[in-house]
């Protein structure tokens, strides 16, 4: 439905907005679970903490 000069710059910026998008899905979902086990709302799980320097980096091998 665009004009053939602009499909391009649209498929790059799609795929930067859907890179994003997984990105804060799986962000959200490793900070929801972290918070719940953290409250009590879920079972104690495994939680690495990939970097030393920021808190919100964190790899729970049961959610991936």
């Amino acid at each position: 439905m665009a004009p053939s000069g602009v499909q391009l710059p649209r498929l790059v910026l799609s795929t930067c907005a859907t890179v994003i998008a997984s990105q804060a899905v799986i962000s959200g979902a490793l900070s929801l679970t972290r918070q719940a086990t953290m409250l009590g709302y879920w079972p104690r799980m495994r939680i690495q903490h990939t970097s030393a320097e920021q808190i919100g980096q964190i790899y729970v091998p049961t959610i991936n």
